[in-house]
């Protein structure tokens, strides 16, 4: 059996990470609420959605990222359509600024109501960062609603990074806030996630960027990367 040349190798190699690079990120959502002022929300699309979805909002959310707390019930949400699979690093990322108020959110959802917090939606795996001045700490909880709730070392965080790992037998879930880690847990009981969204509490705020992406497992891009080289070799043969 012939062994490859050099730039056979080289030439493999560079496919398997063309095809990688492909797998790497992909972006089910990205929005970056660059919309007009004053004109809410709910029933547009975000940048970069996943088979089309829109934002199913509630009225204190704005195009533009402004959240304006009406002073009614608790505060509202704002959500897109989102179930987790096996096999698949999942990020999260949201910039936002809570400014008056109690908290701003974002998490994961079995049910929704955009008229409300999230919070009554059997909300898992979510995070929350106060408003500027507030005397209790940013938080992160595992779910149902605040169960497995552990606070954060900020008040305050700009960025909430939520990352998911299903690529083993159990599940495991890492929260980073400004850019250093929170807290990492294994997740014991995945539930049922139909939605992704973002929430305030009696709290005013904007969001800037709300970004959603996925990667496959690293033995699936050995196995794309893998099947790049055999395929050049077969060429070969």
């Amino acid at each position: 059996m012939k062994k490859l040349k050099p730039c056979v190798v080289a030439l493999a190699l560079i496919a398997a990470l063309a095809v990688a690079n492909q797998a790497v990120g992909e972006v089910l959502y990205y929005d970056n609420f660059d919309g007009l002022t004053g004109v809410d929300l709910d029933g547009l699309a975000p940048d970069i959605s996943m088979g089309g979805a829109v934002w199913d909002a509630g009225p204190e959310m704005d195009a533009d990222g402004a959240i304006t707390y009406s002073g009614t019930v608790y505060g509202d949400s704002a959500y897109l359509p989102f179930t987790p699979e096996s096999g698949y690093i999942y990020t999260l990322s949201v910039t936002m600024n809570a400014t008056v108020g109690d908290w701003l959110g974002v998490g994961f959802t079995q049910n929704k109501n955009p008229a409300e917090r999230f919070l009554e939606e059997g909300v898992y795996w979510w995070a929350l960062t106060r408003s500027e001045g507030h005397a209790q700490t940013d938080q992160t909880f595992i779910g149902v609603r605040t169960n497995g709730a552990q606070n954060a070392s900020t008040s305050g965080a700009d960025n909430i990074v939520t990352v998911i790992d299903t690529t083993g037998v159990t599940w495991g879930i890492e929260w980073f806030f400004d850019g250093n880690v929170e807290r990492s847990e294994d997740i014991v009981d995945p539930g049922v996630i139909n939605y992704v969204a973002f929430s305030n509490a009696r709290c005013d705020g904007v969001i800037s960027e709300f970004s959603l992406t996925r990667i496959p497992e690293p033995a699936t891009l050995a196995i794309l990367g893998l099947g790049s080289v055999l395929a050049v070799r077969r060429r070969r043969r």
